[in-house]
């Protein structure tokens, strides 16, 4: 007697292939303590005539955890966003957030008063105002 298709048994095996390629993706992953992420919070630099504005977004980063440092023409900001603690018998099936170490370094133009920056943490973006030097300093 002939074999019916059976729609329902196709899905199944191919439900099961793709769990198992999941599977086989994650075990080629290496562990997290052996390759640690990093990342890079995109910026957004805005030049106006009487300063720079640098935004940074770090959403989840602790403003003790970031640093920020203007030296004549570079800026270079450096932080880590840290991961949450998974309490209790819970397990993160998923993460897909960067943590780690972070840092971004700029050329900025040279009439920039460095000593004068403002910050300001808002809403998990990093904003830095730089002035410009006036005439003659």
């Amino acid at each position: 007697m002939a074999r019916l298709h059976d729609p329902f048994e196709e899905m199944a095996r191919l439900r099961r292939r793709i769990a198992q390629l999941f599977d086989e993706a994650d075990a080629a992953r290496p562990p997290a303590h052996l390759a640690p992420p990093s990342w890079a919070p995109p910026v957004d630099i805005i030049e106006a005539a009487d300063a720079v504005t640098v935004e940074l977004e770090v959403p989840g980063v602790a403003r003790e955890d970031i640093e920020v440092e203007v030296n004549d023409d570079r800026l270079t900001i450096a932080g880590e966003r840290l991961a949450p603690a998974v309490a209790g018998e819970s397990v993160c099936r998923r993460r897909e957030t960067p943590r780690g170490s972070f840092g971004r370094s700029f050329v900025l133009p040279l009439d920039l008063d460095g000593d004068q920056t403002q910050a300001v943490l808002r809403d998990g973006v990093l904003t830095l105002r730089i002035p410009r030097r006036g005439p003659g300093t």
